[in-house]
């Protein structure tokens, strides 16, 4: 963010929480075939999470850009 020139002391701390409380909470899902509806609805659920915390980052740099991921992890084309 620094980089950017949009960083201060709140991001990062947030950024860096953010990163730790990710990991953490991938700890607790357990493994699940891709193919199988459980495992689609974990990664679709990931893809999501990707896709808001990136609006989240775009916001704050002034970029209209809302990424949404097809469950292989490729960008939908619009």
């Amino acid at each position: 963010m620094h980089t950017l020139g949009t960083g201060d002391a709140y991001c990062d701390v947030h950024v860096k929480a953010d990163e730790y409380h990710s990991i953490m909470g991938l700890e607790y899902i357990d493994p699940h075939d891709p193919q199988y509806l459980r495992g689609k609805a974990l990664i679709a659920k990931a893809l999501e999470g990707i896709s808001l915390w990136a609006s989240m980052l775009h916001s704050w740099i002034d970029i209209d850009l809302h990424p949404k991921f097809n469950l292989d992890g490729s960008v939908v084309k619009k």
